[in-house]
């Protein structure tokens, strides 16, 4: 029994992307679960008070082979290079996939996106038809891990990260475009409770202790919005999509980003300031500190869509997101705002 896989079933609400050759979504990627998941670890350690390297720096983590013995070892790793590895240390599990052909997850159900805004319509008009089999990854699948050593913990930390993930965030890459939202369907744990999970566990090792630099992303300024869309999406009849299903798109999450970026450019007067919270793409280039979902359905059954809207920034963004998102789609207010602020501090009090 001690060898059977730990498995996790999962649900997306909107498609998973992984990466992939020429741009291509061609297969499930291991790599590309794995790394969010441990982008996601990074940014709960951080906001729980621990310091995480940066893994693609000359400052990471990393073991001579020159160590005494376990205790000195893992006094050299941060938390996530402990669990997902580093130069000189083997990630704590595998998660292997089939390499042989696709890996479209079960249930599929047509799902895309088109835009009525015709600066994106350019954009889209490029992509969409390298990117029409991508809708191939909707509907359920397995993660299947093989952990090298304590399994119990290995498990208890996984679960208690992917419980986050699925209420705050996204599985894959290219949350900026909406992919990745995704549920449990196995019983997953309270958000306080994967807190202390984590937060147990990091106390419980002797990891590395550096003054954090701050650029990281953390849950200290982590905020989310969620909504119900009171209004109907407008149909996607355009004429890009030529007879390729235009009954089944939805607008997509790069027109609600546009809008937010030119709101909140309209609001502070600085396009620099703009740049530094949705991204920049001159010379070197940086991430959006602001996500969003594509619309999305709990239940296929529903009519109603849903909408995710979440960021790493000061509160007085998440405002001004809140009043256009509630105005433009009709939210009649309802909008659900999370933030991780208390329930930080009661998880590293109780457990201090």
């Amino acid at each position: 029994m001690g060898n059977e896989p730990i498995t996790f079933r999962i649900k997306t609400l909107t498609p998973l992307w992984t990466g992939g050759t020429d741009g291509k979504m061609d297969r499930i990627h291991e790599t590309g679960i794995i790394g969010s998941i441990r982008w996601w670890y990074e940014v709960i350690a951080r906001g729980l008070g621990y310091y995480v390297c940066d893994p693609t720096s000359d400052n990471r983590c990393k073991l001579s082979g020159k160590e005494k013995d376990s205790t000195e070892r893992i006094s050299k790793l941060c938390p996530a290079c402990y669990l997902f590895g580093t130069t000189g240390w083997k990630r704590m599990f595998n998660l292997p996939l089939t390499i042989d052909g696709k890996q479209p997850v079960r249930g599929n159900e047509p799902f895309s996106q088109a835009t009525t805004n015709i600066i994106n319509k350019n954009w889209l008009s490029k992509v969409f038809e390298k990117n029409l089999d991508d809708m191939d990854f909707f509907g359920s699948l397995e993660l299947r891990v093989l952990p090298r050593c304590d399994r119990n913990q290995i498990e208890k930390q996984l679960k208690a990260v992917l419980s986050i993930m699925s209420n705050f965030g996204s599985l894959g890459a290219k949350p900026q475009f909406g992919y990745g939202l995704f549920e449990l369907s196995d019983d997953k744990e309270e958000t306080k409770e994967s807190l202390r999970i984590i937060n147990r566990f990091l106390k419980e090792n002797c990891f590395v202790k550096k003054s954090d630099d701050k650029k990281g992303f953390s849950l200290n300024n982590y905020w989310k919005i969620e909504t119900e869309v009171g209004k109907s999406l407008p149909p996607a009849n355009l004429e890009y999509l030529g007879k390729k299903g235009k009954d089944v798109y939805i607008p997509m999450s790069f027109d609600v980003r546009y809008m937010l970026r030119k709101e909140y450019l309209g609001k502070c007067g600085s396009k620099r300031a703009t740049a530094e919270i949705f991204g920049g793409t001159k010379g070197d280039k940086w991430a959006s500190k602001v996500f969003v979902s594509s619309f999305y359905k709990e239940d296929q059954k529903n009519e109603k869509y849903m909408l995710r809207i979440w960021g790493f920034t000061a509160r007085a963004v998440s405002q001004i997101v809140r009043e256009a998102i509630e105005r433009d789609y009709e939210t009649n207010n309802d909008a659900e705002f999370f933030s991780f602020g208390e329930m930080l501090s009661e998880v590293t009090q109780i457990d201090s």
